[in-house]
């Protein structure tokens, strides 16, 4: 999908530029996930009339990835400002980063860079999307999944590592 680079700048956010089909699909995972698994939840534990604690505290456990989740989607495309940076030492910036941080794709487009590190059978894969808006430096990273699925469960540490990014502003 491409991305959206003047809304994304606008909402601070990856903003992408769908079909009616992708939005489509977006909303209906998006439903399924933030209603469904909780509705399902609370049905499961409240089902019946006596409360097990036992059961109750089974299905929180069970549920936690899934609350975890909801809060990756909240940041999950999240931009996070890195700092400023003049634009005659972008390509210093970069190389520094794909250096240190062994990116091994890069697709360039003016201020929108991408860099990818590929999934491996032990290790996920990442992406980091740098969006140049004038002299600011705005990212995303995201950690990627076999075939390049998104994954949300790791927002924490990704914003941890963007931080560390800051750095080198």
């Amino acid at each position: 999908m491409k991305i959206d680079f003047e809304q994304s700048i606008l909402r601070k956010r990856i903003i992408y530029k769908r079909t009616l089909i992708e939005t489509i699909n977006y909303v209906i995972d998006f439903y399924f996930w933030v209603f469904s698994v909780p509705v399902l939840s609370i049905f499961l534990i409240f089902y019946n009339n006596s409360l097990n604690n036992k059961e109750l505290i089974f299905y929180l456990v069970i549920n936690l990835p899934f609350i975890w989740n909801m809060f990756g989607l909240k940041y999950f495309e999240k931009l996070t400002y890195l700092g400023e940076i003049k634009i005659n030492q972008r390509n210093d910036f970069l190389e520094e980063i794909k250096l240190r941080y062994n990116y091994d794709k890069i697709v360039e487009d003016q201020d929108l860079i991408i860099l990818k590190k590929s999934w491996k059978w032990f290790k996920l894969g990442e992406e980091l999307i740098i969006l140049f808006d004038k002299e600011k430096v705005l990212a995303n990273l995201t950690t990627l999944g076999k075939y390049d699925i998104k994954v949300p469960f790791f927002f924490f540490k990704n914003h941890i590592k963007l931080s560390k990014l800051k750095n080198y502003c």
